[in-house]
């Protein structure tokens, strides 16, 4: 419905009179089927136009709170899909234009640097609108990112994860039931599981992860001097998650998970950087790297 709505928009509607090519009257009357902006510069202007609201679409819901109603998301799912919809239309309509103007109401380009008979132009209008309809076939894919809050903080998206470090195949895995633990396994526990058990009300634990939220709302600011050692993907991921990754590594953060007590364990060490969450291996490298660039008795992030 979109595709068919710009189509007729753009083109004019079913006679080809008006529309987008024929903005050019604005200027004069004697820049009225300009080879350049008949054409180019109309369907040009048209999807950049498009091109720039979804960006704006993308830069307003990057800045949204976690907490918010799940009409956003929606909306923020549906303006790619609607934005390639649109992007073709507008492909359609100035295909259509210019057939018409080539087959059924022909006239000559203008400003065209050589004279030929009203055949030639004809035949160059109607080469456009092929050209323009071929198009349509090509037309990029505005895909959006994963939008929604995430359960889990250390959860990316597959996106980013593939720019990060190549995936390799999963290898099959049997699925068969464990057997049954003995009671001295049962008897050991991990130090979140102790923390967990020891943990007196549901209040405190409300606590914990509200501070974990506090954490993660906080932008982190990378130093100047590290940032070319990380990627664009690399550093908006520290920029979201530095604040969080910090307040695990200093202390000021409880564990929540058997993942996030394990890196703890680590931090600090060289081996953090090889850890197998690759978002905390991340932060292993910045705090390397902080430590090599950082001045004496200014180690500490």
């Amino acid at each position: 419905m979109t595709t068919v709505l710009v189509a007729l928009i753009v083109s004019g509607g079913p006679d080809g009179d008006g529309g987008a090519p024929d903005l050019d009257l604005m200027v004069g009357i004697g820049a009225h089927r300009s080879w350049l902006s008949h054409s180019i510069l109309a369907g040009a202007a048209l999807e950049g136009m498009l091109r720039a609201m979804l960006e704006l679409v993308r830069m307003v819901h990057d800045k949204l709170p976690e907490e918010r109603e799940p009409v956003w998301d929606l909306l923020y799912q549906r303006a790619a899909e609607l934005t390639e919809a649109a992007n073709r239309g507008v492909s359609l309509g100035v295909s259509y234009h210019l057939g018409v103007d080539g087959l059924v109401e022909p006239a000559a380009y203008h400003g065209l640097p050589f004279e030929m008979p009203l055949v030639g132009h004809q035949a160059l209008f109607t080469a456009n609108s092929l050209a323009e309809l071929n198009d349509v076939r090509n037309k990029p894919q505005f895909a959006p990112k994963r939008p929604g809050a995430k359960d889990d903080p250390t959860d990316i998206d597959t996106t980013t994860m593939a720019r990060l470090v190549p995936i390799a195949p999963a290898a099959p895995v049997a699925l068969e039931c464990p057997p049954p633990r003995t009671r001295a396994e049962v008897a050991v526990q991990t130090p979140v599981q102790r923390r967990w058990r020891d943990t007196a009300t549901t209040e405190a634990l409300a606590s914990m992860k509200l501070s974990h939220k506090e954490h993660r709302l906080r932008p982190f600011t990378l130093v100047d001097r590290l940032r070319p050692q990380f990627t664009s993907d690399e550093q908006a991921l520290l920029r979201r998650y530095g604040t969080w990754l910090r307040g695990l590594a200093n202390g000021d953060l409880e564990p929540l998970t058997a993942e996030q007590d394990s890196f703890v364990s680590v931090v600090g060490r060289r081996s953090a950087a090889d850890f197998p969450n690759k978002l905390f291996a991340l932060w292993g490298r910045y705090q390397r790297a902080h430590a090599q660039n950082a001045p004496l008795g200014s180690r500490r992030l």
